[in-house]
């Protein structure tokens, strides 16, 4: 998708220049998955132990806290350099034909609407860290080994209206894209 996006910039802006080559702009992609399944996973999206109590300084649990938030920070870091990359090299000239500018508003939309998985996964972190309570009742928070069956619902919503809208519809401009050709 990256590859694309670029290749749409270079389309809209052939004189401009990405920080950095199209190739490295993918690559960084993997980091970026890599590192939010750091925090996501072998990190328990930062959470509290399995009674539901934070962990104490310098223990295991506080270790993968602190593990967790710098690879999400990365993650993140990483995330909104690839996006300015490739929307500054899609940056559309004054001397633009309606094409080139077609394909510089979609570059831009379809990286600016992924803005929405690192806020998705922020309001993961934060709702079971401090919103989500306990399945067994009791009214005390979420403990680490359980999962809010309605944030999970959610998400999966979210991260399925976000990839149809961000992959289906690059996809569908690309189609539409190919039949301009003359």
């Amino acid at each position: 998708m990256v590859l694309d996006l670029h290749g749409l910039a270079a389309h809209a802006n052939p004189t401009g220049k990405p920080m950095v080559i199209k190739e490295l702009g993918a690559f960084m992609q993997a980091w970026i998955i890599g590192l939010g399944s750091i925090g996501r996973f072998f990190c328990n999206e930062c959470r509290r132990d399995a009674q539901g109590r934070w962990p104490t300084v310098g223990s295991k649990g506080f270790i993968s806290i602190v593990v967790g938030i710098v690879c999400y920070l990365a993650a993140l870091g990483i995330w909104i350099f690839a996006t300015i990359n490739v929307t500054e090299h899609a940056r559309i000239p004054n001397n633009a034909t309606d094409e080139q500018a077609l394909d510089g508003g979609m570059v831009s939309v379809v990286s600016w609407v992924q803005v929405g998985y690192p806020i998705i996964a922020l309001v993961s972190v934060l709702w079971l860290n401090f919103g989500a309570t306990d399945l067994r009742g009791g009214g005390g928070p979420m403990p680490g080994n359980q999962y809010s069956p309605w944030l999970s619902f959610y998400k999966d919503l979210f991260y399925g209206s976000l990839d149809v809208t961000t992959k289906g519809g690059l996809a569908l401009y690309c189609a539409m894209r190919a039949t301009w050709l003359q």
